[in-house]
């Protein structure tokens, strides 16, 4: 059995095809919820004062009719739900799970002091140490 060069697996494509699909999962997440809070402060549900994503958005529906902006809201959500739940089940196949996993490494860590061995400086027998950093 042979296999042609050509179904052999280029190693550079999938990390990029990865990484666009990460990052566009990531933007979708960010849009939708800019849309969501720029038609909830038309609507008057939200306060604009800390949302400048937002209010770009505001300008966008600026003049909408009220049910055209629950509509708006509604589908941005929706979307937006959608769009969390794919991602976080396509994180563990890739390269990006350390966004989950990091949480944990932080909870757990060891607190006591001294679980860190602090840096060594001017040290004369180097060559007797048994080891070197941590």
């Amino acid at each position: 059995i042979s296999r042609p060069a050509r179904y052999e697996f280029k190693h550079g494509k999938a990390h990029k095809f990865h990484a666009y699909l990460v990052l566009g999962l990531i933007s979708l997440l960010m849009v939708t919820d800019m849309a969501m809070d720029g038609s909830g402060i038309l609507l008057g549900e939200k306060s604009a004062f800390w949302l400048p994503g937002a209010n770009s958005a505001v300008y966008l529906f600026h003049g909408l009719s009220q049910n055209t902006l629950k509509s708006i809201f509604l589908w941005n959500y929706w979307l937006h739900i959608l769009t969390l739940m794919v991602f976080l089940n396509y994180l563990p196949l890739g390269k990006h799970f350390h966004i989950i996993t990091g949480l944990f490494n932080v909870f757990f860590r060891k607190l006591k002091k001294g679980s860190i061995k602090p840096p060594r400086w001017d040290i004369e027998n180097i060559e007797e140490l048994d080891s070197l950093g941590v």
